[in-house]
């Protein structure tokens, strides 16, 4: 992943209870879907510790 980010109302502060997150990831080259799990996994474990 090259950058990931957030947008639509969470982004923007006007969430609601029932609300979804959507999420952007960018990929500096071709990833397949198992890779992708395991480095979102791997980024936001090391992040919240």
């Amino acid at each position: 992943m090259s950058r990931i980010g957030v947008f639509g109302s969470f982004a923007r502060g006007e969430a609601k209870e029932n609300s979804d997150v959507d999420i952007l990831v960018e990929f500096s080259k071709a990833v397949g879907l198992f890779h992708f799990i395991v480095s979102v996994k791997t980024r936001t474990h090391s992040q919240s510790k």
